[in-house]
């Protein structure tokens, strides 16, 4: 609760930005009110925000959220955002998904938000021996959480599959997923010419920069842990 902290004011006053210091920010996220009667209005005052932070402060990554699809180009056409979200556009992809695989629905909400439902049913049920097994593994899962984790120097060089086992066996969770920090386009391909010079063939060349292409890789067992990286991992809440 200490790293959150309220702030009454708008972004439109050049003063109420210089009080939260938003110079010195990471990034601006500018949520929108998906309850909203009037969505177009609401994406516009978001759009006028964005517009407002953009012309003070050029290098500063912004994150817009709107509500209809439909709106986008116009905040495409008054400035470069880095990233722009729907809430609808998110929406209808989780439920088109969904069909596709049925069941995802529910794997992605209880991934994303957890209770203790085993001692709830405790107090109501009194044994959970009682329930179906299929009742007793939801259950289960409904108690796990998606946590990240940050490497310190102590786990440099160790495989991610060793990491991972022994985190299993001594808090039993599961790491599945680590972020690779991405090269720029010249840095892979500097890498590229290393592995070509390296390995004389095309094949090795291709293997050897995917590592550094991509931004999250999931399951790999044989990459070596570095200082900063930052993995995902499944465990009770």
């Amino acid at each position: 609760k200490d790293n959150v902290h309220y702030f009454m004011g708008s972004v439109m006053n050049s003063a109420d930005l210089r009080r939260i210091r938003i110079g010195e920010a990471s990034a601006c996220f500018i949520m929108v009110n998906k309850l909203t009667p009037q969505p177009d209005e609401a994406d516009s005052k978001n759009i006028l925000r964005a517009l407002a932070i953009r012309n003070r402060y050029q290098e500063l990554p912004i994150c817009v959220q709107l509500i209809r699809p439909e709106n986008k180009p116009h905040l495409e056409s008054a400035l470069g955002i880095d990233e722009v979200v729907f809430t609808h556009e998110l929406k209808y992809e989780v439920l088109a998904r969904g069909c596709l695989c049925p069941g995802s629905i529910t794997l992605l909400i209880n991934l994303m938000r957890s209770d203790d439902l085993e001692e709830q049913v405790k107090l109501v049920r009194g044994n959970l021996g009682r329930l179906p097994s299929w009742m007793k593994e939801y259950i289960h899962g409904q108690c796990q959480d998606v946590y990240p984790i940050v490497f310190t120097r102590q786990f440099e060089g160790m495989s991610f599959g060793e990491f991972a086992l022994t985190a299993f066996d001594k808090f039993g969770v599961i790491c599945f997923a680590v972020k690779v920090e991405t090269l720029s386009q010249e840095e892979i391909l500097k890498n590229r010419l290393r592995h070509w010079q390296q390995q004389r063939t095309s094949i090795h060349v291709t293997l050897g920069s995917k590592a550094y292409e991509s931004g999250i890789r999931l399951n790999p067992v044989n990459y070596g842990l570095k200082e900063g990286d930052l993995a995902f991992e499944i465990g009770r809440a």
